[in-house]
């Protein structure tokens, strides 16, 4: 059994445990404390973070329990929506915000209730544009405790959307803008326009939907597809496509283009541009380039500089100059020494003065001979009017010049047999004329009638043949001798043909009237002389004895020629004889008949017109009368 010192020293070791236990209790206790009160100050501060941001945010936010009622909300707040500290504790539901925003409570239920969070765009007094964001509230163990309402001004924002919106409208061609997975999120006037126009379905093409799915089907539309997406991947820079869209009324193709939004922001803008222009310009480059390398006429395009700068097929066979051999060099290359100095001075000053120049040309082939052509060359001019090429057309006319040759060597040569026969003819026909005079008067009046009838055939028959030989002559003479071409006024010539059919218009006792004569003529005055003598002699020639000839001459300009118009009162020509009057020995009458005629006085007429360089024709009304009108050069003015 313990003593009593014993069991005071047990008792005292365990106190002394106890003590131990107890500061071991109390180090605990106090290193709590420690961590409690910086947990607090962590919390303080915390508080405190919380009150700074919530002071000095611009967004307007407001903090509501599962009822709905208001726990807090940002100092914001009370400007943007007209919050007061006098609304902690209410209903929201029960005030009344500054908002124009139909949804909102039935909104906030949803979010209430558990539903997604909802964004919605609400204007505000003021003309203020806030962005409503309702969100849900939930605890650190995503309990729902409640809804978040934030309020943003978007109003710069929504103002700088408009203006974009209208500067976009400005653009003609069509514009939209996908986010990163296709979607449109803006499109201009001209988007929407074009696809209204065009069957465009509005849920595909509008904003909010995939652009992806409006791509057409097939094989393009899914090369299309493929070509959008490598770009929102980044995978190219771009993407084009030409495409036709042709409407019920035109023709027309567009230029797709998509290129990437830049700034990191990520998607891409989507263009059409209406290239049916550039299409049709195209078409026709094409067509001319097909025409220029198959005309059969040769073509030399050159520079403002003169050189050469395109050749086509026919030039090279004409010339046997490759494309290769020429260009960069000057037309010169192939020119001929034909033609001195002043011929080429004459040449660039007509083509300076009217942009054009056609006239015969000896150029000069590969191997050094010299050919023929018949060549135009104009001047091509920009936009602004100044010059930016000559373009060079020509013809070899080699086979024509050599032909040319053999009809005028033939011609000559027939013409000088009818001038050497008829010339010769009329030496028998005088000395038979005569003979038969000689026995006429050494007979008398002792033959009878018969036998004075047949020598009245026989001197009627020669001098018939000696009228038809002179108008042979005449008409030989045309054109052997070299045109001098003149000024000269139209009156003159007539006044000359009046005088040398005075007797004629005498007898008749013919009226005559003029009009237009004082215009100028440059051409061969006595081919003009021989027309409206023969045409007036006619005109009183085939007028009926029971009628006074009356005769109008009105001569009037044509562009660059004179035209003059013979009218008569006479007995006028069938129709289907206009033609046929200006052929050779074609009369419409008996022999005997007006006088007679050998039927070539009007193809002497067309003869020298053609000559003048002009034409003549025929009007008439069968027993009425006729008009024949001759064209000829009229003179350049000054």
């Amino acid at each position: 059994m313990p003593t009593p010192s014993e069991d005071l020293s047990i008792t005292n070791e365990g106190l002394q445990s106890l003590n131990e236990e107890l500061h071991a209790v109390n180090e605990e206790l106090h290193a709590v404390n420690e961590e409690l009160t910086a947990k607090v100050e962590e919390l303080t501060r915390l508080n405190d973070d919380l009150d700074n941001l919530i002071a000095a945010t611009d967004i307007g936010t407001i903090f509501l329990d599962l009822t709905g009622r208001i726990r807090r909300f940002t100092p914001i707040a009370t400007l943007s929506i007209a919050m007061s500290e006098a609304d902690i504790g209410k209903r929201i539901f029960d005030l009344r915000l500054n908002l124009d925003y139909p949804t909102f409570d039935d909104d906030l239920r949803s979010v209430l209730a558990g539903g997604p969070a909802v964004e919605h765009e609400a204007p505000c007094s003021g003309g203020l544009m806030m962005m409503v964001r309702i969100r849900p509230y939930r605890t650190g163990r995503s309990a729902l405790a409640g809804a978040v309402l934030t309020f943003v001004d978007v109003t710069r924002l929504t103002a700088a959307e408009k203006r974009l919106q209208v500067y976009i409208n400005s653009l003609p061609h069509q514009v939209a803008v996908i986010d990163s997975n296709g979607t449109i999120q803006l499109i201009n006037a001209a988007w929407a326009r074009f696809a209204a126009e065009n069957g465009g379905r509005p849920d595909l093409t509008g904003v909010g939907n995939n652009y992806l799915k409006a791509c057409p089907s097939g094989t393009e539309g899914g090369e299309v597809a493929r070509g959008v997406e490598a770009v929102l991947r980044g995978e190219t820079r771009s993407f084009s496509w030409e495409y036709p869209c042709h409407s019920p009324r035109e023709f027309r193709w567009f230029l797709m283009n998509v290129a990437p939004v830049e700034g990191g922001i990520g998607g891409a803008v989507v263009s059409h541009l209406n290239i049916t222009e550039r299409k049709k310009i195209e078409e026709n480059l094409r067509l001319a380039a097909s025409v220029f390398e198959n005309s059969g006429e040769g073509i030399v395009i050159t520079d403002a500089q003169e050189r050469i700068v395109s050749v086509n097929r026919a030039f090279t066979e004409t010339t046997g100059y490759t494309a290769e051999d020429v260009i960069g060099r000057t037309p010169r290359v192939f020119v001929s020494s034909r033609h001195d100095s002043a011929f080429y001075r004459d040449m660039w000053n007509e083509l300076s003065s009217s942009g054009v120049w056609r006239g015969e040309v000896w150029n000069r082939r590969k191997g050094g001979k010299a050919f023929p052509v018949w060549l135009t060359i104009s001047h091509v001019v920009d936009s602004d009017g100044s010059l930016c090429n000559h373009v060079a057309v020509f013809s070899d006319i080699s086979d024509r010049k050599e032909t040319e040759r053999r009809l005028l060597a033939i011609n000559a040569e027939l013409e000088q047999f009818a001038y050497v026969a008829s010339h010769d003819l009329r030496e028998p026909l005088r000395m038979v004329t005569s003979y038969l005079g000689m026995i006429q008067r050494r007979i008398g009046t002792e033959i009878d009638q018969e036998t004075k009838d047949y020598m009245a055939f026989a001197v009627d028959g020669a001098r018939r043949m000696d009228n038809l030989i002179l108008d042979l002559l005449d008409y030989s003479r045309i054109g052997r001798v070299s045109r001098r071409s003149k000024r000269f006024e139209i009156s003159r010539a007539i006044d000359k043909a009046l005088s040398n059919l005075k007797v004629a218009i005498e007898e008749r006792k013919t009226t005559i009237a003029t009009s237009g004569s004082d215009l100028i003529a440059e051409t061969d005055e006595d081919d003009c002389l021989r027309v409206l003598q023969n045409l007036i002699a006619n005109a009183i020639k085939y007028c009926p004895a029971d009628r006074t000839p009356e005769i109008s001459i009105s001569c009037r300009t044509e562009g660059d020629l004179v035209a003059v118009s013979v009218s008569d009162n006479g007995i006028g020509i069938p129709e289907n004889q206009f033609e046929r009057i200006f052929r050779m020995f074609q009369r419409l009458h008996g022999r005997e008949d007006f006088g007679g005629g050998t039927g070539i006085g009007l193809a002497i007429c067309k003869k020298s017109v053609e000559r003048m360089g002009g034409t003549i024709v025929v009007e008439s009304e069968y027993g009425t009368g006729s008009t024949f009108t001759f064209t000829m050069p009229a003179a350049a003015t000054a």
